[in-house]
């Protein structure tokens, strides 16, 4: 009987992890297309790679080697710089290697090793001026390519479609077999592209990201094997951590969702992404500077600002979207803040006397509303030099005053006291809020 720890995608992320770790070597072609596996899905290796000696490696005759030139060509396409006189040299490989016979009848070239091919095929994509002549051989190489691959090696031929594809050389993509009839490592290759480059996948005809998850997770369970590839190896690892996540998340979300009337939908979505756009405003706002951020490159920190400024614009056009939906739309309350707190606060820094429009007063709303409302006022009053226990006891003195006069009311705090162990609540209440209702449920 298998062991169910193996059985476990912790267990097999880990093994292909170290795996990948003990096996890589930068001057390697397989360790070189593991990095560019990562870095073109905005990805993370899940390890430190060794430091880079590769180009002290390099000389006039072995830069020719279709090895060498493949290395640098993804060492290009990840972002790593070279002087002039290595890019010439690269140059010059590439101009040697297009003077030799492609298609031999032992298939011992650069063309039947498809990651070869691909880090060839990314260098001259980086390299603005390489000469006509040999980008045209290449060119030409890989449409005649085209009935030299076989298709029912379908690793080789999915990787070199992709290759191809980098420079518009659009081979016909045929038809796959039944995902269930494709063996894992292809599957996982299959996931990688669907973020490598989403087009492929439509030329394929896989529409079914659902399905092709649920068979690569299936297999994982039932057909998972120790590896002995390393780009086999990483592309694994990506797949399955992809995988993993986007389930765990399209069933989180469809749990959330599903438990919501249309309004409360709309209270959610809109709850999240005020506070998306608040924190990001916040880390926007902050002057870090690059010492502050460890082991992170500008290049980076320049992505992560791009990446702020997409999510603030997109949280913001939602907000503004629901709002307007809210405006137009009968079945969804606005709720006025009007209930007035006329009693003190104590806190440490003395009395606040007290007019705070900031409450809500229809007792049916949801709590994730009403939560962003108390929030609001557990922070006027902390503005106001009330510390944050002080402020929890008032505002729910206050609700246990409004329950006590109000049967609806105390339904109401009931009812928010038995929600709060929703999966959805979780994400929109805050402690603090939390603590206000415990406090008030313990008063009544």
């Amino acid at each position: 009987m298998t062991n169910p720890l193996e059985q476990s995608f912790s267990y097999q992320l880990n093994y292909l992890s170290q795996y990948i770790e003990d096996n890589y070597n930068y001057q390697s072609p397989d360790s070189a297309f593991v990095t560019y596996i990562f870095h073109c899905t905005d990805s993370q290796l899940p390890f430190d790679t060794p430091s880079d000696d590769f180009i002290n490696t390099i000389n006039d005759t072995n830069i020719s080697h279709s090895p060498v030139l493949s290395i640098i060509g993804y060492q290009l396409a990840t972002g790593q710089t070279f002087n002039e006189d290595i890019l010439t040299k690269w140059k010059q490989g590439f101009k040697r290697l297009s003077k030799r016979e492609v298609f031999t009848h032992d298939r011992h070239t650069f063309f039947y090793r498809p990651i070869e091919l691909l880090g060839i095929i990314c260098g001259v994509n980086k390299l603005s001026d390489i000469d006509y002549q040999d980008l045209d051989w290449l060119k030409q190489t890989l449409l005649t390519g085209e009935n030299k691959c076989n298709n029912q090696e379908l690793w080789r031929f999915l990787l070199s479609f992709y290759a191809t594809n980098i420079l518009n050389i659009n081979w016909k993509p045929n038809s796959l077999p039944f995902l269930e009839n494709i063996n894992l490592e292809v599957l996982a290759l299959i996931k990688w592209l669907s973020y490598a480059n989403t087009s492929i996948l439509e030329d394929f005809r896989l529409s079914s990201p659902e399905k092709l998850n649920q068979i690569l997770l299936e297999r994982c369970l039932m057909d998972f094997s120790v590896t002995q590839d390393v780009p086999h190896a990483a592309i694994l690892y990506f797949a399955l951590k992809k995988t993993v996540l986007e389930v765990f998340q399209t069933n989180c979300d469809q749990y959330i969702l599903e438990q919501q009337t249309p309004q409360t939908t709309l209270e959610l979505v809109l709850s999240m992404c005020e506070r998306l756009n608040s924190i990001t405003h916040h880390i926007k706002a902050q002057n870090w500077s690059l010492s502050d951020i460890a082991s992170v490159d500008a290049h980076k920190v320049k992505n992560y600002k791009d990446i702020l400024l997409t999510l603030q614009t997109n949280s913001q056009a939602i907000i503004e979207k629901i709002q307007s939906t809210s405006m137009n739309n009968s079945n969804i309350t606005k709720i006025e803040n009007q209930f007035n707190f006329n009693d003190r606060a104590y806190g440490v820094a003395g009395k606040v006397e007290g007019n705070q429009n900031n409450f809500i007063q229809e007792p049916k709303q949801s709590l994730a509303k009403a939560a962003q409302e108390i929030q609001q006022l557990l922070e006027q009053l902390q503005n106001s030099g009330v510390t944050l226990e002080d402020a929890q006891h008032q505002v729910a003195r206050d609700l246990v005053a409004r329950a006590e006069n109000d049967p609806t009311w105390k339904n109401t705090l009931i009812t928010w006291g038995k929600s709060m162990g929703d999966l959805a609540t979780k994400t929109i209440v805050t402690e603090g809020v939390k603590g206000v209702i415990k406090l008030a449920l313990n008063l009544l």
